[in-house]
């Protein structure tokens, strides 16, 4: 194919998230971070928040599971060659700093200091996919390769099934077979000239696991009626609040680092609209209280094509041709988004392993002060309980669906 016919090439970024992994990602280019995340981390942290509600609020409403955090990074690795009116748009809608030094810090962090726990596993990796043919600047793929720990392949788009069922190998692999054509059939053509990949993937077991002996069949309330559904059931200490409308609970996981937050509203009517205050009061309420837990098993898979809900919330220039991607390289625009992800919650963890059954014990039978008995659609947030980023977000509207 002629160099001149990739004028108005396309520039397509990938992005995934996954369940379940077996082993813990460590980039080859390590870097030593403290045990507290310096204060931009937070910062960062707190802003990719606020993008994760604004993309939630977008699909709220039906079984919905989907990464902040994978999206986030696939999408800063794009911004690292924005400029002028496309970069502007870029910090306004996903609160990247102007100072891309403060960006890098806290992607470092991020990708060297979260995954480092025994007790979970958690993989993080990133890749980029040149086409042979166009000539992406090299100190753009080296930029990206120095601070996102990108692996780098160079394809050839002529042959665009090809190309894509190679990239979809790399994602199969490094989510353990979860995450399986990300991008569809057609999502690549021979006009291609950049693909950008995020993978995020975990695996985390309760700090109080459920009792399988304790699973049985009840009713769950959807939107559409009643389901008879698994629902799990435990009791303990856990951090717990609630206010007029909302009771509020956060599971932790193994490593005292992450957790599931779940937001269920008290009545089963009740629209879900979350806001940053809203889970920042909450989350700073939160008291360790006995609490009756009873939660269904649930497995999401979800797959979008975000352009159009980034465009929404005001992503729009680097849609177009008036695009300033110069960082890249000369006539490249997004094309489009593609984010897959999955999850599965059971007895052990986030994941499918009702087959390890472990009883609470005695404390399943003592006095207990509040019931949380999540039998209608809730949210739930897997979220870095040391700097406040979310890594999973979702709806469970119908677990039997």
């Amino acid at each position: 194919m002629a160099p001149e016919k990739f004028a108005a090439s396309l520039l397509t970024l990938l992005f995934l998230a996954a369940g379940i992994g077996a082993s813990i990602f460590r980039p080859e280019n390590t870097q030593e971070y403290g045990h507290s995340p310096p204060r931009n981390v937070e910062v960062i942290a707190n802003i990719s928040t606020t993008f994760a509600l604004k993309l939630f609020n977008e699909f709220s409403g039906e079984n919905i599971v989907f990464s902040p955090l994978s999206i986030w990074i696939a999408l800063a690795m794009a911004y690292e060659g924005a400029g002028g009116e496309t970069a502007m748009d870029m910090q306004k809608v996903l609160g990247y700093p102007e100072n891309r030094t403060v960006l890098h810090e806290s992607i470092g962090y991020l990708l060297h200091n979260l995954c480092d726990n025994t007790q979970y596993t958690l993989k993080i990796a990133n890749s980029i996919w040149p086409s042979i043919q166009y000539p992406i600047n090299e100190s753009y793929i080296s930029l990206i390769k120095k601070y996102y720990d990108a692996y780098e392949q160079n394809l050839n788009y002529e042959y665009a099934e090809l190309a894509r069922k190679t990239i979809n190998s790399w994602v199969e692999n490094y989510t353990e077979g979860k995450i399986k054509e990300v991008i569809p059939e057609g999502g690549l053509s021979p006009f291609t000239i950049l693909v950008l990949v995020n993978a995020i993937y975990l695996k985390a077991i309760w700090t109080q696991k459920f009792d399988p002996n304790r699973t049985y069949d009840d009713y769950f309330y959807t939107p559409g009626g009643k389901v008879k559904v698994p629902m799990m059931h435990t009791q303990g200490n856990f951090e717990y609040v609630e206010d007029n409308s909302f009771q509020v609970l956060k599971l932790p996981y193994r490593g005292n680092r992450l957790s599931m937050l779940i937001i269920l509203p008290k009545s089963r009517s009740t629209n879900i609209h979350l806001s940053v205050d809203k889970i920042r009061e909450w989350r700073e309420k939160m008291k360790v209280h006995r609490v009756k837990v009873i939660l269904p098993r649930f497995k999401i898979t979800s797959h979008f094509n975000l352009k159009k809900v980034l465009q929404r919330l005001g992503l729009r220039n680097a849609f177009t041709k008036d695009v300033n991607f110069q960082g890249i390289g000369k006539g490249v625009y997004i094309n489009n988004v593609f984010h897959k992800a999955y999850i599965r919650v059971g007895e052990n963890g986030t994941e499918a392993a009702a087959a390890t059954a472990v009883g609470v014990g005695a404390t399943a039978y003592l006095p207990y002060e509040y019931e949380f008995r999540a039998d209608h659609p809730f949210v739930f947030l897997i979220q870095d309980d040391v700097t406040g980023a979310i890594l999973f977000m979702g709806e469970v509207a119908d677990p039997s669906s």
